[in-house]
């Protein structure tokens, strides 16, 4: 959709707008000037700033302006474009400078000629995502040619289709200066913005002859949304007839309500905030605990007796009540310790807010900051209904709950987003707050479905409400001793344990988060943020929709069947293996590896399909300003697989480690970090891949992970093989079973080069255009359904088994 863009032109160091036709350097008395701002650039910036206008950029009109375009950068660092005279040896001190991108036109063409080798220095140098080339023109008869020395030589490159996607290999945008009518507000080149429409494929701007809000609609309609417009001269501040609010008003419509400012604010940090919160308080726990006893039926829950009815109730640890009852009881910590991690996680925001440059522009911070930390406590206060469901594999209360909670969160957030942009002239309010007090919705919604289910459970008789509270039980100490406890010391040991390791997981986990936050703005982090939720990494839809599920069944799965068969580290003195246990190995074993499979498969579909219709999916739903998560969204598809099979191959792990093997993976867990921040740096910095690289150091990060389980799998398995003597159940695990048939392979490689030909002949800009390209996916995606249900029937047939239950 199209967008006003804001500009800062400047000449001999003030803030200007002139009729752009009339810069000579032979004949400066005839420069015909329409404004002098009495404003330092400054005023602009913050201006701009203060309204969310992003891409606005500052252009440098010839000699004596390097010191007026720095103070533009003081007033929004990293919020601005700058343009004029760039060079490779001066174009990163100006991104250092606070730039957040460099605008390069004349040093592309010595003599007026183009020298590509100079625009591979220059993006060597600042990287493709921090270098916007002017492709400024002048109509010679039926074409454009690009104008450089600030429009009065004409070169040697026509603006066509060839020459823009030839440079649109090296920059990220293009801005257009159509100089036969900049600064004439006689309205703009109609036939020049219609073939900018038509051939670019990356963001651009047009600027020139804009007079009147109308021509932000008449671009609309020309370009298809595909370009935006910069009014200058026309607009109210530069003393024409334009009105800047209504600008805003406009891009407030147009950008589906929110900004990547803002977005990159609720989704990095204020998310980071609560995950850390979640993920110190509870995680630990909840390994440990979902590990615990076996499952406590429902009949058992009816038929439990207290025998003190006054007092305190002590329950036996032997009986299956007391077993439940122990759960139940450690359940309750991360309550308390979810209050010392809330109230210095919140603590440290609120006191470095002075220390953000963004402070004074981010209305309702803390009060969003306190909404966030509300939430976490809130959902950490059910943490033992949950445990509970879970335990006893009531999943039905967890599929409720979360369905609901989630349902309300998003209604609520575009809710208040909606009425904040309807409802105010200009930017809304209530950006980040909206996300915020979503946020706390949610917590709200999942308690309250959590407290209907039990209550629920307990009129039917289901379970009794003693079970659900506190009650001490006796148990038996290391020196024969009966004691009456609230907490069993050995698995209290054991969640601290895992608490320890959840610390470095969560560095693992969020890392990347992490980095984005120190390394990036908040548009950048909201452009990330916006592809990391459409895309594969936790937190988004599908880790949230499918895998965070099978991963979190899988891990009480493994553990409850695996209960039986005992730890061996002594293989000499070890019993045999008896029946029974040898039959659960063999269905872990099996379902182990059909899942495995299964990740493959789907990791398959995303990237022999998914990945070239990423910038489809963006475009569609969120429009052309968040066009650069499109080649993120697009590299996340790699990071499918990686995650899913991590995802159960660790849960295997830590369904069935002993607390050696745990603090052991703890150490791991170090090297993991260390290796995921220098592949992050590496990747961003050594290649200049900015967020793509941050998701190639998290497929480095989760390779490392899943190398580290799939050889603690074969060691458990060749344990109990030597053992049992079985071989049959080593080799369930073998990863050729793992591995789909290699024609089927192919046929996905094939759908990959078709689909990527379909995105780069067909394109994706216009409805027509989306729509031929999704006709080519829909029939690719039939013929692998059809290709993998043929070749992988039996895999299938034990899918089916699986969710059957039926593994023997």
């Amino acid at each position: 959709m199209t967008k006003f863009r804001p500009c800062i032109d400047l000449h001999n160091g003030q803030v200007k707008q002139i009729v752009g036709g009339s810069l000579k350097d032979k004949e400066p008395s005839e420069l015909k000037t329409n404004f002098v701002s009495a404003e330092p650039p400054s005023y602009y910036a913050k201006l701009y700033r203060q309204n969310h206008l992003e891409g606005a950029h500052v252009i440098k009109l010839g000699p004596n302006n390097d010191e007026a375009a720095k103070e533009a950068l003081e007033g929004w660092p990293d919020g601005l474009q700058v343009g004029g005279g760039m060079t490779p040896e001066n174009a990163k001190a100006w991104i250092d400078a606070g730039a957040s991108k460099v605008i390069v036109t004349s040093y592309l063409f010595p003599n007026a000629c183009f020298d590509q080798s100079r625009l591979e220095a220059l993006c060597e140098v600042v990287g493709k995502d921090r270098l916007v080339i002017d492709v400024s023109c002048r109509r010679q008869g039926d074409k454009w040619m690009v104008a450089m020395d600030r429009w009065q030589k004409i070169t040697d490159m026509e603006v066509n289709k060839a020459s823009l996607d030839l440079l649109a290999r090296y920059c990220s945008e293009f801005l257009v200066h159509a100089a036969d009518v900049e600064g004439l507000c006689q309205g703009i080149d109609e036939d020049l913005v219609r073939c900018l429409g038509e051939w670019t494929t990356i963001p651009t701007t047009y600027a020139g002859g804009g007079r009147s809000i109308q021509d932000l609609e008449r671009v609309q309609q020309l370009s298809q949304g595909r370009v935006d417009l910069t009014i200058g001269s026309a607009l109210d501040l530069f003393g024409g007839g334009v009105s800047f609010h209504d600008c805003i008003l406009w891009n407030k419509v147009i950008v589906r309500f929110t900004t990547t400012e803002e977005f990159g604010i609720a989704s990095v940090k204020l998310e980071l905030l609560l995950s850390t919160i979640l993920f110190l308080s509870r995680e630990g726990f909840r390994s440990a605990l979902l590990r615990g006893s076996r499952t406590e039926t429902e009949a058992q829950d009816k038929e439990a007796k207290f025998t003190q009815q006054q007092g305190p109730v002590i329950l036996d640890a032997s009986s299956p009540q007391g077993k439940s009852q122990i759960i139940t009881n450690l359940a309750y910590v991360p309550m308390a310790l979810g209050a010392l991690t809330t109230l210095a996680a919140s603590t440290y925001y609120i006191s470095n807010i002075h220390n953000t440059s963004d402070e004074s522009y981010i209305p309702y911070y803390k009060h969003s900051i306190i909404c966030f930390s509300l939430a976490a406590y809130l959902e950490l206060l059910t943490e033992p209904l949950w445990i509970i469901a879970n335990n006893r594999l009531w999943y039905s209360a967890r599929v409720w709950a979360e369905g609901c909670a989630v349902a309300l969160r998003c209604l609520t957030t575009f809710g208040l987003t909606l009425y904040g942009s309807m409802a105010f002239h200009g930017h809304s309010p209530f950006g980040v707050l909206s996300f915020a007090i979503g946020q706390l919705v949610y917590a709200i919604s999942f308690a309250a479905a959590f407290i209907l289910f039990y209550y629920g459970r307990i009129r039917s008789g289901d379970i009794q409400y003693r079970l659900l509270i506190p009650n001490m039980v006796m148990m038996t100490d290391d020196h024969g001793q009966k004691q009456a406890r609230y907490l069993d010391p050995r698995l209290l040991n054991l969640s601290l344990t895992m608490t320890k390791q959840s610390l470095l997981k969560h560095l693992l986990t969020e890392g990347d988060k992490l980095l984005i936050s120190m390394l990036s703005t908040n548009s950048d982090q909201g452009v990330y943020a916006l592809a990391s939720n459409y895309g594969t990494l936790r937190g988004s839809l599908v880790a949230r929709i499918l895998f965070a599920p099978i991963e979190e069944t899988s891990r009480i799965l493994f553990a409850k069947m695996l209960a039986n068969v005992p730890d061996i580290t002594n293989i000499d003195a070890a019993q045999p293996l008896n029946a029974e246990q040898q039959a659960s190995l063999r269905q872990v074993a099996f379902i182990l590896s059909t899942l495995i499979k299964f990740h493959i498969l789907l990791g398959l579909f995303f990237v022999g399909l998914g990945s070239n219709y990423t910038s489809t999916l963006i475009d569609t739903l969120v429009g052309s300003r968040w066009s650069q998560a499109g080649s993120v969204l697009a590299t996340y598809c790699l990071f499918v697989p990686f995650m899913g099979i991590n995802g159960i191959t660790e849960a295997f792990l830590q369904a069935v480690a002993s607390e050696s093997e745990l603090s052991a993976l703890s150490i791991y867990m170090i090297f993991f970090s260390v290796g995921f921040a220098m592949a992050a740096i590496f990747f961003m910095w050594a290649f200049r891949l900015g967020a793509v690289g941050l998701v190639l150091a998290n497929c480095f990060n989760m390779f490392c992970r899943i190398t580290y389980s799939w050889l603690f799998i074969q060691r458990y398995f060749t344990r109990k093989l030597v053992v049992s003597g079985n071989v049959q159940i080593h080799s369930f695990v073998r990863l050729r079973d793992c591995l789909p048939q290699k024609t089927l392979i192919v046929c996905f490689a094939a759908a990959w080069m078709i689909s990527r030909l379909s995105e780069v002949l067909i394109g994706w800009q216009t409805w027509s255009q989306k729509g031929k390209h999704v006709g080519v996916g829909f029939v690719l995606g039939l013929m692998l359904l059809a290709v993998t249900f043929l070749k992988e029937r039996s895999f299938y047939s034990d899918l089916q088994r699986i969710v059957k239950g039926k593994t023997d």
